[in-house]
């Protein structure tokens, strides 16, 4: 065990950001490449799109106003598409029909994160957007996101107490 102290990344992203989806890969690559020096890596919050409303809008009407249209992304996607690609990554922007505002997703990274696990939780969240076109404004989909990374799917209340997902505002 090394006894140097862990050189500290503070890493500032959301989860539909599909450039922030990529670095993260290329920040695990990167860090592999030096296993033996101790690295902690802190997953703080970002919002890309803080415009958003908390239930979403439809992608066709986010990219519209955040492009000029739906075609004026594709020349963009395809980049971003082909660099995902690069890194072992999948990026279906055709499978994502909604924009989210993710201060819930945030909030389950930071739930994650006390249990060592934020960025497995991250990587969920960014599959499920990128990769499986997931609606990460749909309670039902953060709660299977934490289930998929080993957390119980408690909502809300007193569940919260027991160590389970809580979203409830």
């Amino acid at each position: 065990m090394s006894s140097l102290k862990p050189l500290t990344i503070d890493i500032v992203s959301d989860v539909v950001c599909p450039w922030c989806y990529i670095g993260k890969r290329r920040i695990e690559n990167a860090l592999a490449r030096v296993a033996d020096v101790p690295v902690e890596v802190r997953w703080r919050p970002f919002f890309l799109n803080p415009w958003v409303p908390r239930q979403g809008i439809s992608r066709e009407e986010y990219l519209t106003t955040k492009f000029g249209s739906v075609d004026a992304y594709k020349g963009i996607a395809g980049r971003v598409v082909a660099a995902a690609n690069e890194e072992g990554l999948i990026y279906r922007p055709d499978l994502v029909k909604r924009q989210p505002n993710t201060i819930d997703c945030h909030r389950l990274i930071h739930w994650a994160d006390a249990q060592g696990m934020a960025a497995d939780m991250k990587q969920r969240l960014m599959e499920l957007y990128f990769r499986d076109g997931g609606d990460l404004t749909d309670t039902e989909v953060l709660v299977e996101a934490a289930a998929d990374v080993g957390h119980p799917p408690g909502l809300g209340g007193s569940e919260r107490a027991g160590g389970g997902v809580g979203l409830c505002a």
